[in-house]
Order: C-alpha cells, then structure tokens, then sequence
C-alpha cells in the first residue's frame, strides 16, 4: 500500500525514476573514465612541440608591439627597384640566375641611362654551332634564362647579331638568320612577346680589325645582342 501510494507520488511530481538517475551517472562516470584514459596515452612530442608553438602568445593580448614608422628613403629605393620597368632590377635578377649556374662570365650587361634600356651580350661562340645558326646547349641555357625574366614584364625586346666578315659577302644574311633563329626559339618555348630582329653582318668587326687581335675581335664583336627597352 505505502509503496503504491510512493510511486503514485513520483508519477505525479513528473521526476524521473530513480535507477534512471543511477543509470546516467554510470554512463557519465564511464565517458570520464575513457577519456582520462586517453589521455594517458605517450604524447608524441614532436607533434605537441609543434601545437604549442603555433599557440605561443597567440592569446597573449598584454604584448605591446612595436610601432614601425616608414623611412621615406628606404621606401622610395623599394619602390624604383621593385617596378617591373627597372633595367636595374631586370639586370640583379639575370645576374643572379647566371651567377648561380656559373655562366656570368661568359654574359656582358650594360643599362644605357639615356632611354632606359639593359644591353645584355653573349659571344657567338657560345651562342652557336661553329658559323651555323644552330644553338648550342649552353646557348638554350642561357636563352631560357632570359626569357623567364623578361616574358612577364612590360618591356620590348629586340635581338641582333654580328657575325665577322664573310669572304662571300653574307655577313648580313648570316648575322640575320641568326637572329630569327633566336626569335623563333623564344617563341617556341612560349613566351608571348613582340620581337624585333636585327643582322648587322660585320659592321663592328671590320670597324675594329686592324687594332685587335682575332681571339679578341671575335670575343668582342661576333656577338648576340639582347636590347631589353622601356616601354614609355
């Protein structure tokens, strides 16, 4: 009887039975358990050493930063070296990347100030197959640099050759299929540029023949000329 009126009693205040109460705190005392067991498991070191570094004074709002002012001078240098149209800057990057594969002596620069162009030069015979115009491997080398550097930049390029003087009198025709050999090149390998081509033969050979000596003309005057010109 007592017992009867007991459950009537719970049934009518709407709380849960008791067992129920019993049953979830089981399950809440075994979800605690599993998860400390979990924890105890070998850390890998290298993986938390990386966490924490991520978080390191992520949340720490108290640092006071350092407030930098810019320097006028230092800002307008950056900005004239950055600009894609800088032949000083065109010129530290092929420096650089014929630097690296130990060709930079074998390229003359020079930045004519006057209309803001980069004359970059490389002897023949390391440009081509003996007086053919086929290009050497190293001359592709050489090729391939160029065009990664200037094919993105807003410049115009123009090519010329010299060959020395040609018993035949094709010294122009030579120097000129040459240089629609280098044109052709560069197109090939994608590079999307308007290019202009040039042959001036032996003009610059016969000019300084009577005053070197042959090693040193050819060195110097049968050459590949790369004008890399602003465009205004």
């Amino acid at each position: 009887m007592y017992e009867e009126d007991f459950e009537d009693k719970v049934e009518e205040s709407g709380e849960p039975p008791a067992w129920m109460l019993t049953f979830a705190d089981l399950v809440s005392l075994l979800i605690c358990f599993f998860v400390l067991l979990y924890a105890m498991k070998t850390v890998d070191e290298s993986i938390w050493k990386k966490i924490s570094g991520s978080f390191a004074g992520a949340l720490n709002y108290s640092q006071k930063f350092k407030e930098v002012s810019p320097n006028s001078e230092s800002g307008i240098e950056a900005e004239r070296i950055l600009r894609s149209d800088s032949m000083e800057y065109i010129e530290s990057i092929l420096v650089t990347k014929f630097d690296k594969e130990g060709l930079l002596d074998k390229v003359h620069f020079r930045r004519h100030e006057e209309d803001n162009s980069l004359h970059v030069t490389i002897p023949a015979k390391h440009m081509y197959i003996d007086e053919s115009a086929e290009i050497t491997d190293e001359g592709k080398v050489i090729l391939t640099f160029i065009i990664e550097t200037v094919q993105y930049i807003n410049d115009s390029l123009e090519v010329a050759n010299y060959t020395k003087a040609d018993p035949h009198g094709f010294a122009i025709q030579s120097s000129m299929l040459r240089s629609m050999a280098i044109r052709d090149y560069i197109l090939r390998k994608g590079a999307d540029k308007k290019i202009k081509v040039f042959g001036f033969g032996s003009a610059k050979y016969d000019e300084l023949k009577d005053i070197m000596l042959e090693e040193e003309l050819e060195e110097k005057t049968v050459k590949l000329e790369f004008i890399i010109r602003n465009k205004v």
